[in-house]
């Protein structure tokens, strides 16, 4: 995400990433045609991730009241995410 590939388009310029703070990822087409699921991250998740990694969302703990994010490539998230 620090250098996009060419054939992206950047309408903001991305900030620099504060310490502590939360931040929302979110990805769309313009015609609404396909879309992800949201990942919320902080500069210290991003310290975890090593190239070829995502985090992504897995689940709800109703006890700590919190999302919970793993950390894998994307063909575990195909695996963890998709069904026959």
């Amino acid at each position: 995400m620090a250098e996009p590939r060419a054939s992206w388009r950047v309408e903001r310029k991305l900030v620099t990433l504060q310490p502590g703070r939360s931040y929302p990822l979110y990805g769309w087409t313009r015609d609404n045609s396909s879309s992800t699921g949201d990942v919320t991250f902080t500069l210290a998740d991003l310290e975890q991730l090593n190239p070829g990694q995502v985090r992504y969302l897995v689940g709800y703990d109703e006890k700590r009241e919190e999302h919970v994010y793993e950390i894998g490539s994307p063909i575990t998230i195909r695996a963890d995410s998709c069904s026959e």
